[in-house]
């Protein structure tokens, strides 16, 4: 049993903690999932399956975080990963260097070139979705919007395909469909 030390952070489906791992004694992060986010217990358990299979796929791979473990109650449901020191939202202010700069993107863009090569959509790539560690390895988090690729899924207009709002493409925050 994994116990919540210290809460990290939430969004509209749960909270993030950081535990132990009381086998490897390592920091893990623990994203609670809270079934009341679901208008149902089908939609809940469909998210929760959808989320973990997408980042099960682009696992391994240095710059996706890696799942370690999806724990279920009758109450909750917990997928625990490795754990990240910080995410790009929390290092925004600090001042890096182009080096580090560079450093950070090209890790950010062989993460999404590589859960792109899957046919993979993540969705909901923003600041709080990037995570940093100790020895400055960047790695692609929350999976719970992703989804398959396919040839007909940007037809039609459907901002809420990408949630945070700020990180959306021009042409879906004036209403053009990805056709016009």
């Amino acid at each position: 049993m994994i116990n919540a030390l210290k809460p990290l952070g939430g969004g509209a489906f749960g909270s993030v903690y950081k535990a132990i791992d009381p086998v490897t004694c390592e920091p893990v992060a623990v994203k609670v999932l809270d079934p009341s986010s679901c208008s149902n217990q089908k939609n809940f358990a469909f998210r929760l399956q959808q989320e973990v299979t997408m980042q099960e796929m682009c696992c391994p791979h240095p710059n996706v975080c890696q799942l370690r473990q999806v724990s279920t109650t009758a109450s909750s449901s917990a997928i625990i990963m490795d754990f990240s020191d910080t995410t790009l939202r929390h290092v925004r202010d600090l001042v890096l260097s182009e080096e580090e700069l560079r450093c950070v993107m090209s890790q950010l863009l062989l993460g999404v070139h590589h859960i792109h090569s899957l046919g993979i959509i993540h969705r909901d790539i923003n600041p709080r979705n990037i995570l940093l560690d100790h020895a400055g390895t960047v790695r692609i988090a929350d999976f719970g919007l992703a989804g398959r690729a396919t040839p007909d899924m940007w037809l039609g207009d459907s901002p809420d395909r990408v949630v945070t709002e700020n990180y959306r493409p021009p042409d879906m925050l004036i209403g053009a469909s990805a056709t016009e």
